[in-house]
């Protein structure tokens, strides 16, 4: 009886001994890679007029324009009594009279900045002075001190500020994955001091417009990208999309809609603001850049939206 109870308990040990089992192994790839948006590049101009641009102070207090004087003989009935007429904008050395300041880094393909150096004062001329050339952008960081300054005899100036936006680097499209962005741009200012009928917005006459432009393709890097503005006479992008005219004094922020983009890889957002009180030859006094010191915080934000 008792080797009957231990063969068979010796038989059920055996048999649990040899029970079968599976075992499985898998592996899997894990990428990633986010987007990046950033102030990359600042550029700035003089609009030159090669027009009479006076104003005279009549006896009442009051101003109006008028033409500049052919002569200046000895009797003052002749000459004109206090009338002020701004250079012609032939003399293009005015433009060296508008420049910017601000600090840049070099950004590297994960997105680190390398140490910001101050750069020297970027003088404008009768076209851009900027930063960095247009197919560094993507590669430059800029910090938040920028500081255009602007000192010409009429409100003449144009500037520029640009927003870099760096796609995930997973090529999205080939796996038949299409993100939309959709991107919005606005554009306010706040004074910094004085009323605000009297701001630098309001005074100068400014106005803004929005541009942007892509590369789609998957194989672009930071340094060998497409989106590149080309620049006319104008001062305006002639290629890209270009939103309608912003008038910074009459709101704090104000929308542009931007036409949306499947999977970009690189997108430049250009804000170009243009004084428009100079570049009329009969706006007379208004023309002129006021002596008294104006301050202006311009504000930008740009948003690009993924699908929801």
């Amino acid at each position: 009886m008792f080797k009957k109870s231990f063969a068979l308990i010796f038989g059920a040990l055996l048999l649990a001994g040899t029970t079968q089992a599976q075992t499985h192994y898998y592996s899997f790839t894990v990428q990633s890679s986010g987007a990046g948006i950033y102030a990359c590049n600042a550029g700035i101009r003089a609009q030159l007029n090669d027009c009479d641009t006076c104003y005279q102070t009549k006896t009442n207090g009051e101003t109006e324009s008028v033409a500049r004087p052919v002569g200046c003989p000895t009797t003052a009935q002749t000459c004109g009594q206090d009338i002020i007429c701004a250079h012609r904008g032939a003399n293009t050395g005015e433009g060296l009279m508008n420049y910017f300041l601000v600090s840049s880094g070099v950004m590297d393909s994960n997105g680190v900045v390398g140490p910001m150096s101050k750069k020297p004062a970027v003088k404008g001329g009768a076209t851009y002075s900027t930063l960095v050339p247009e197919n560094q952008a993507f590669i430059t960081k800029m910090g938040n001190d920028l500081e255009f300054k602007l000192t010409t005899e009429l409100y003449n100036a144009q500037y520029f500020v640009d927003i870099c936006f760096r796609g995930p680097q997973i090529n999205m499209g080939a796996d038949g994955v299409l993100a939309n962005y959709n991107i919005f741009a606005a554009v306010g200012s706040t004074e910094i001091n004085g009323a605000a009928a009297a701001s630098y917005a309001a005074s100068a006459g400014l106005k803004a417009q929005a541009s942007v432009i892509c590369d789609l393709s998957a194989t672009s890097t930071a340094a060998t990208n497409l989106a590149n503005f080309n620049v006319g006479t104008d001062g305006f992008p002639t290629n890209g999309w270009m939103s309608g005219v912003i008038d910074v004094s009459t709101s704090m922020y104000e929308w542009q809609t931007v036409p949306s983009v499947y999977n970009p890889k690189f997108c430049k957002v250009r804000y170009t603001f243009t004084e428009t009180k100079g570049k009329s030859c009969t706006n007379g006094k208004s023309a002129f850049r006021d002596m008294g010191l104006k301050s202006a915080a311009i504000c930008l934000r740009t948003d690009f939206n993924e699908p929801q």
